[in-house]
């Protein structure tokens, strides 16, 4: 079946099913692919970094990526001392593989990288810290940082990865917002704990068509979610994932990275009994 007829399909399936979209859940899919892209681009340059300059790997302090100008994503992985560059990867806007430009000889940080790097760092300090226990650390996971400066717009995602194979995790996820000046201003969480979610059926006779999970924090998926969907879409054998809160139901379609909405009321309406 073509893309255009598939897509055609699952807009009158959930619209007779009273499913629809909002200007929130388009808020959310628009900076989940963002988070994405940002984190393919990190996913394929530690590969690469790890593999062809292990020399450099004992000076390493930290790496993050950002959009250029030109709407492409630039990976950097910085030394100890913040103001050296040690290499700088340069992506399509949708990151493969294989980067653009692999960047050596540049090791002095833009003004952008330059407060990319503070607000990574200060975040990293503060999670590390957690005076008040606000963040939550898990066995078998790894935090990833996601420094985002757009015009007056500066903050770091915190994000959570499982390193158990066949195990997606989402929550565990914060926001950390800062000024003009990058400092810290707020705090902010999307779930309230860690969710883990099977990348495939135990039962090898029948396949996971869907997942779920419950969300008491917002109305609606979150960005944060979209992102962790995204990345994990190709090593998964279910095909959407419902998110659950008090109010609304929203469903996140990964073969057309869809996401549709339904209130909770009519949504146990309809499934009552299943």
């Amino acid at each position: 079946m073509e893309i255009k007829k598939i897509v055609s399909w699952i807009v009158l399936f959930f619209g007779t099913m009273g499913f629809a979209q909002t200007s929130e859940t388009d808020k959310a899919l628009e900076e989940g692919k963002k988070l994405y892209r940002l984190e393919k681009a990190s996913w394929y340059s530690v590969d690469d970094f790890l593999e062809r300059f292990k020399s450099k790997q004992d000076s390493l302090a930290g790496y993050l990526s950002y959009f250029n100008d030109q709407g492409n994503v630039i990976t950097i992985f910085y030394g100890r001392d913040t103001s050296q560059i040690l290499v700088r990867y340069e992506y399509e806007n949708v990151p493969t593989r294989k980067p653009i430009l692999i960047d050596t000889r540049n090791r002095t940080p833009e003004a952008v990288e330059e407060v990319l790097i503070t607000l990574r760092q200060d975040a990293k300090k503060r999670v590390a810290a957690n005076p008040n226990g606000f963040y939550k650390s898990y066995e078998h996971t790894t935090l990833s940082y996601i420094p985002i400066y757009h015009e007056n717009d500066k903050k770091v995602y915190v994000m959570t990865a499982s390193t158990k194979k066949g195990i997606i995790t989402m929550g565990n996820d914060y926001l950390l917002h800062y000024n003009n000046n990058n400092k810290f201003v707020k705090e902010e969480k999307f779930h309230h704990s860690l969710i883990q979610l099977p990348a495939q059926s135990k039962d090898k006779k029948s396949k996971l068509e869907s997942t779920t999970h419950t969300n008491v924090m917002s109305d609606y998926i979150d960005a944060t979610d979209i992102c962790t969907l995204l990345l994990y879409k190709d090593f998964v054998e279910w095909k959407k994932h419902i998110v659950l809160s008090d109010k609304e139901v929203s469903v996140f379609v990964l073969d057309t990275e869809l996401i549709y909405t339904m209130s909770r009321k009519e949504w146990d309406k309809q499934n009552k009994g299943k």
